[in-house]
């Protein structure tokens, strides 16, 4: 049988310096602790940054399983694996909050860009486009491409089958994803530009819940791109009314980010209002020149 991967089979390996067990005799984070264990993993000596907001310090961590035990001098020298950190920062991964990462992940698990950098954690699916739902109109377009760019196969329609894709390649990182607007619109009443019939509409919220429920933690829309920009402000409210009632967020590529920004930003603030979902403003920033004097208003 099939297993329908949750949030939670995805998000449940938090980043290794966040989780943090008590330790034995010596809190976590203690300066000028010395203990003797044996742990899969040593990383020695590294100036440590533990997201706090206090001043790095130098000491040892030990690592085993999926967990750190201990922070600070540790005189053992039987680790499965060590790694010599000295003048390296020792710190949480980063939260890429804004990714375009989904497919290739497929092709490149090892996710070699964001781990480089430091980033553990993406959320993609932004903008609109989500690698699911896969409308019908255009899945057999999308397979061709997919192979073609990726040599990949299309072997999903949804979020769980693509959960599942990436779950069987394994990946480097923690993967978390919104759903977009723009490919449930896709889904519901292909690309067509006109308001959607009631029950288009309904099965266009049914989606958004459907997908959040199995982990997506939002809704994203691209309104400069279609079909999402098909959609008026009356359609988004209520896919955000969804959102807001499964705890999603919602992350917004604005309708205009130049001459009309002001009223897009009304547009993305008041769905909000309406609704009490959690908005993020993807790209808050004035395009063209003649634009910057919107800066106060905005």
């Amino acid at each position: 049988m099939k297993k329908t991967i949750t949030r939670r089979n995805f998000l449940k390996k938090s980043s290794k310096f966040v989780a943090a067990a008590g330790l034995g005799g010596c809190g976590i984070l203690l300066k000028g602790c010395a203990v003797k264990k044996d742990f899969d993993l040593i990383i020695r000596g590294g100036f440590i940054l533990d997201g706090s907001g206090g001043e790095a310090f130098e000491a040892d961590i030990g690592i085993s399983g999926d967990y750190i035990k201990e922070i600070g001098q540790i005189l053992s020298v039987r680790g499965k694996s060590v790694i010599e950190a000295k003048n390296f920062v020792v710190c949480p991964g980063f939260i890429d909050a804004h990714d375009h990462t989904d497919v290739e992940l497929l092709a490149n698990p090892k996710a070699e860009s964001s781990i480089r950098q430091g980033i553990t954690t993406l959320v993609s699916g932004n903008c609109g486009s989500s690698p699911f739902p896969v409308a019908e109109e255009i899945y057999e377009e999308s397979k061709a491409n997919l192979k073609e760019l990726l040599q990949l196969d299309l072997t999903w329609r949804d979020i769980n089958g693509f959960f599942s894709r990436l779950e069987e390649k394994g990946i480097a990182l923690n993967y978390s994803t919104l759903v977009g607007q723009g490919a449930i619109r896709g889904a519901a009443m292909g690309f067509n530009d006109r308001p959607p019939s009631q029950e288009e509409l309904e099965k266009m919220k049914k989606m958004v819940a459907e997908n959040i429920e199995s982990g997506a933690v939002g809704l994203s829309s691209g309104l400069e791109y279609t079909p999402g920009s098909y959609a008026e402000a009356d359609e988004i409210t209520e896919l955000c009314r969804v959102a807001a009632q499964y705890g999603g967020v919602y992350a917004t590529h604005m309708r205009d980010e130049g001459d009309e920004l002001i009223e897009s930003l009304d547009e993305s603030i008041e769905a909000a209002r309406k609704t009490g979902v959690s908005l993020q403003i993807s790209h808050y920033k004035i395009a063209y020149p003649r634009n910057w004097h919107k800066i106060d208003a905005a």
